[in-house]
Formats: C-alpha cells, structure tokens, sequence
C-alpha cells in the first residue's frame, strides 16, 4: 500500500466512509475498515475460486452462505451464475447492513437471516476488527444462534448444491450442526479450518468424520492466500491437518486452510472448477 492508498484508507476510517470496491467485476460497497482490498491487492488469488466454482452448480440451486459478512462472496457468485438463490446468514448488525445494501436490487433471488450457526448451549458475542469478527462464549452474551439443520427445516425445500462456511474458526461447529442437512442434500461444502485454540484441530476431525460418514470422499485444499494445495481423500485430509497444526494456532505451510468437501456425485464439478481456476490464473 503506498502513501496515498494509506491516506484515503486513514480518512475513509476517520469520517466513517464506506468504500466501494470491485470484486470479480461486481460493485459492493465495503465498511471502511475492511481489508479485503488489501488482501487482493497482496495476494491476488485470494477469494477467487468460488466464482469458478458457482458457475458450474445446477440451475436455480440454493447456496446456503454462513458467515456472509458483506456478501462479498454471494454476491459475486451470484454474478457468475444467476440462476442460484443464496440463503445468506451473517450474525452481526453491522456486516448485515451492508449485506442488505449489496444484495438490494438482486430480485429475489436473496433470503437473509442474522443469525449464528452453532451446536453450542453457550451465548456469544461477537469480537473482531479490520472486516471480520469471530463468536466469543460470554455469560452475559446475548447472540442469538441456531443449528444449520433448523435453520434449512424452516426455509428450505429445494436442492442445496454448495454450503460455504467462513466464521473465523468455528467452522467445525457449523458443520456439525447441519447433519442432517448435510446427509439429505450432500452439497458442495467450502468451509474454512482456522485454528483458534489447541483443541481446534480435533474438532475439525471431528467434522470431517461426520462428513467421511455421510458419504463425502474427496477433499480439495486451499492456501488462505487463495492458491490451490492440492486434493487429498478423507482420512489422508485427517492425518495432513493433524502434522500442519502447531501450537502457535497455524499451519506449517498457512495461516489457515479453505477446504472444498466433495462427495462423488459432485466430484466432476469440484475437479472442473479447480481446473478451470487454476489455467486461468496460469494464463493471466
């Protein structure tokens, strides 16, 4: 970032402008903190597969976005593939303003819900800076929160191709919470592994279990800067994340994982899509 760039971000924080950015061609208007913009100026492959991998999914399918944030995921991905319909699921008052605002004059083709997605019996708050903000157990929290599973009961009939899960480390949970969804629909899963304490790693393994179980296979690994790692098979995918994680709550080779889970009827999208990520950023 050079000094002008600093100098805008400085003022746009000081008077509480928000920015609008350009993410895979599609217009979002952003908080003014959120570092986005410097991540992809920084690493240019990151957040860039889902796009590739939307345009694939079958036609008026529902993706199912939890920890949508601003809806700078859904958004473009509905941009790629607009026959989709997204149930978007962000907890934060904030984030879901923007959410709103960016997903106004898509049709109806957005369902949105404020809501936290967990198994727990705890109440949260939520804390984070720069764009991002990770649930926290309080006593005296007040976030409401729901399974995945009883979420889709009320509000979904139709076939769920991708369920993408981004909440800052309790991705596991997510996961857990929609079994039933999971084993009825078997989707598309794109679900972040970030470690947030020393017992992360064997809640993931957990998660993964439960997926093996349900009938998943294949597992296809990104760098948290974007850049495709490679596919491995459930139990290989176990025993990867048990050597990667460290006791400073990283990966050897990142600082976190984004996994797309696979089961065999949709192994052909997942490998296609990786494929056609992958020569379009070797030939650009």
């Amino acid at each position: 970032m050079n000094f002008l760039q600093r100098l805008q971000r400085k003022i746009r924080m000081l008077f509480r402008f928000p920015l609008k950015y350009k993410i895979n061609g599609v217009e979002l208007w952003l908080p003014p903190e959120h570092l986005l913009p410097l991540y992809q100026a920084k690493f240019p492959l990151y957040d860039r597969f889902l796009p590739f991998l939307a345009f694939s999914l079958p036609t008026k399918s529902i993706v199912i976005d939890v920890g949508a944030n601003v809806g700078d995921t859904s958004v473009p991905l509905f941009d790629a593939n607009p026959s989709l319909r997204f149930l978007c699921i962000e907890p934060d008052d904030y984030y879901f303003k923007f959410l709103s605002k960016n997903t106004a004059n898509k049709g109806g083709s957005f369902v949105l819900r404020k809501s936290l997605i967990s198994t727990k019996s705890e109440t949260f708050t939520l804390k984070g800076e720069g764009g991002t903000k990770t649930a926290k157990t309080n006593m005296e929290g007040s976030m409401r929160h729901e399974s995945l599973d009883s979420l889709v009961n009320v509000s979904i009939s139709d076939q769920i191709s991708l369920i993408k899960t981004d909440t800052d480390g309790w991705d596991y949970d997510v996961i857990l919470s929609g079994l039933n969804t999971i084993k009825s629909f078997k989707p598309l899963i794109f679900s972040e592994f970030q470690l947030i304490n020393l017992s992360s790693i064997n809640s993931y393994i957990e998660a993964i279990e439960m997926l093996r179980e349900a009938g998943y296979e294949q597992a296809f690994i990104f760098k948290n800067v974007g850049h495709y790692y490679g596919s491995k098979n459930l139990l290989e995918l176990e025993f990867f994340l048990s050597q990667q994680a460290s006791e400073s709550l990283r990966y050897k080779e990142a600082d976190y994982f984004d996994i797309l889970f696979s089961g065999r009827n949709n192994l052909l999208i997942a490998e296609n899509s990786i494929k056609r990520f992958v020569e379009h950023f070797i030939t650009t």
